[in-house]
């Protein structure tokens, strides 16, 4: 949505300035088209409903369907470090950003990482503690629809079984 706002707040530069590429979904704003029109254009277009971005794709309903099908490689070894930059509030039991992070996350991300619950989608306490871009517990590797199996790393180079 933000790059959606973001063409259309440029619209008469859209072009010569950024191009958003949007193509496949008619966002790009036409010749001779009014602002007006390019925006209701905008408003219908199903990019917002579609499974077919990266916006679904990290979703939580997205993340599971791509588990699914995606496999990690047997002749490969992957190793991910999980970090946290927020702080558990003793009132709200809400996770906030520590001082020192990103401007942008600890505006934006880091409270709604650190608040959002949803009972439907298993997303409970465990998900709150973030780094102000991803959820600590997510960060070792995928925990809905995957067959895939997490191994812990001991820090000696032998795999905790």
């Amino acid at each position: 949505m933000l790059e959606a706002v973001a063409v259309a707040s440029n619209a008469p530069y859209t072009s010569e300035i950024y191009d958003f590429k949007l193509d496949q979904w008619g966002l790009r704003r036409q010749p001779g088209e009014s602002f007006d029109h390019y925006f209701e254009r905008l408003k219908r277009s199903p990019v917002w409903t579609s499974t077919d971005t990266a916006r679904y794709d990290l979703s939580v309903p997205g993340a599971e369907t791509l588990n699914r099908w995606v496999k990690a490689s047997p002749n490969t070894y992957y190793l991910s470090f999980s970090t946290e930059r927020t702080y558990r509030g003793a009132l709200t039991g809400n996770y906030y950003p520590e001082l020192g992070m990103n401007a942008f996350s600890a505006i934006v991300c880091a409270p709604f990482l650190g608040s959002y619950r949803n009972a439907a989608l298993g997303i409970d306490d465990r998900w709150l503690e973030n780094d102000g871009i991803v959820n600590t517990v997510s960060m070792n590797g995928p925990k809905r629809g995957l067959s895939d199996r997490i191994v812990p790393y001991d820090g000696c180079g032998c795999p905790m079984v």
